[in-house]
């Protein structure tokens, strides 16, 4: 039944609730660590008395202060573009694709007004602006694909070699990619990651300890990693939802059973749909054998052979 689908999909932190809580919590970090630079830096400039120079303190306010405020109005105002329809044609352009072929866009209009899928209003047919002509391949020999954007101003890539695959294992992949369009997934990293490069920066032009600046960093850094894996689980369990095939569960296993290397694509790995299979806090994505647990665990689908 929809109603009850509807329920159990968790789409994570809606994208304005996210974009007002992380310009609020970068703001007050980079306060705090502009308080702790002023008492740092008013304790190295004191008279031989050891009392601070008022002009001194006066400077060191104004412009460690002033730092933290521009910083976090930079990333802001970055995130917002990041985010915006311009934006992420900007990201698409530079990711770049090819056309899909006559018989690839078929089956790509099949997944898009599917009867077996179990929600129909989590498809095509109810989101006009999305369908198979923004979708396109890159040239890969490794089982990938990457949605950037949301559902009303999307893209979606896929490898050509994850083209090849059998068609329901596909229609998983697709799936799983068109859950990180109704969940505004690479936007709302996109514009998290805006705010930790602000409040990192930030960190390197106080008066911190070297260890302090690395500190403030590695936390960061696993904080968007966990964040980033969990996405990536709800991706999963979005497509499970809507397929009665569970594609999704045969199309990881068929990664993990693969043969081919895993390309490590950079800066763009945060799109992916699969990467090297590491254990890590600091890996963008959970260990395949983590997601095809966690799917066969939540009894949603069936252990496959």
């Amino acid at each position: 039944m929809p109603e009850e689908v509807e329920v159990r999909i968790d789409q994570g932190i809606p994208l304005p609730i996210l974009v007002g809580s992380m310009f609020a919590l970068t703001l007050a970090s980079t306060y705090f660590l502009a308080f702790i630079a002023v008492i740092i830096y008013v304790q190295s400039h004191t008279n031989w008395l050891g009392i601070p120079s008022p002009r001194e303190m006066d400077w060191a306010i104004r412009h460690f202060f002033g730092a933290a405020t521009l910083f976090t109005i930079a990333a802001l105002i970055y995130g917002l573009y990041s985010i915006s329809d311009a934006g992420t044609d900007s990201t698409f352009i530079k990711l770049k694709g090819e056309p899909l072929s006559d018989e690839e866009r078929e089956m790509f209009e099949r997944f898009f007004h599917d009867p077996n899928s179990s929600h129909p209003s989590h498809t095509g047919s109810s989101h006009p602006s999305f369908n198979s002509s923004k979708i396109v391949k890159f040239i890969s020999n490794d089982i990938n694909a990457w949605a950037l954007g949301s559902i009303d101003h999307g893209y979606m890539s896929f490898s050509t070699t994850s083209l090849e695959l059998p068609e329901e294992q596909i229609k998983g992949i697709f799936l799983h990619e068109f859950g990180h369009l109704v969940s505004n997934d690479s936007k709302k990293m996109t514009f998290a990651k805006s705010f930790q490069n602000a409040l990192v920066s930030f960190a390197m032009i106080t008066p911190l300890k070297n260890f302090l600046k690395f500190t403030i960093f590695i936390l960061t850094q696993l904080v968007l990693m966990k964040v980033s894996r969990e996405r990536e689980y709800r991706a999963d369990q979005f497509a499970v939802h809507i397929d009665e095939d569970n594609g999704i569960v045969s199309a990881l296993q068929s990664i993990k059973t693969s043969k081919l290397e895993l390309v490590d694509y950079g800066d763009a790995k945060v799109y992916m749909f699969s990467l090297p299979n590491i254990d890590s806090m600091f890996a963008t994505h959970p260990p395949l054998e983590n997601r095809i647990a966690r799917l066969t665990k939540s009894q949603i689908v069936s252990p496959t052979e």
